[in-house]
């Protein structure tokens, strides 16, 4: 089952990260405050069925890694267009940055709004 063998892979990233560390289980559970000690030796077991992400979020933060490199996940390529946009919005001032990611959120949020203005100009038109 897909399940069983992403939650043994958890498992054992997480196992592999406590061993480059020089960290044991009991150190793993004392640093992850907030969760249940019984919780943690369940995950490194994987004994747990589905672990919060919560619970893996405190993990990772115990082991001082970043989920993505715990769960070995890449991120998606952008579009080189986009990726070209990218590069040149890191080199800006913060206050600069902080206009270009305000102009992609209404971006974002305008397909969603149009649409949402069709479906009520539809419901309207569907009353007279």
């Amino acid at each position: 089952m897909v399940a069983d063998r992403l939650q043994i892979d958890i498992a054992a990233k997480v196992r592999a990260a406590m061993d480059s560390r020089g960290m044991r289980a009991a150190e793993l559970a004392s640093a992850t405050p907030g969760r249940n000690r019984a919780t943690i030796y369940r995950t490194l077991a994987g004994e747990t069925a589905d672990p919060w992400t919560s619970t893996l979020l405190t993990i990772c933060g115990a082991l001082g890694t970043h989920p993505d490199e715990l769960l070995d996940m890449v991120p998606a390529a952008l579009e080189p267009d986009v990726q070209a946009l990218y590069e040149e919005a890191t080199h800006l001032e913060d206050g600069d940055k902080g206009l270009v990611v305000a102009l992609m959120r209404s971006l974002q949020r305008r397909p969603r709004e149009s649409m949402a203005r069709e479906r009520s100009t539809r419901r309207r038109a569907n009353l007279e």
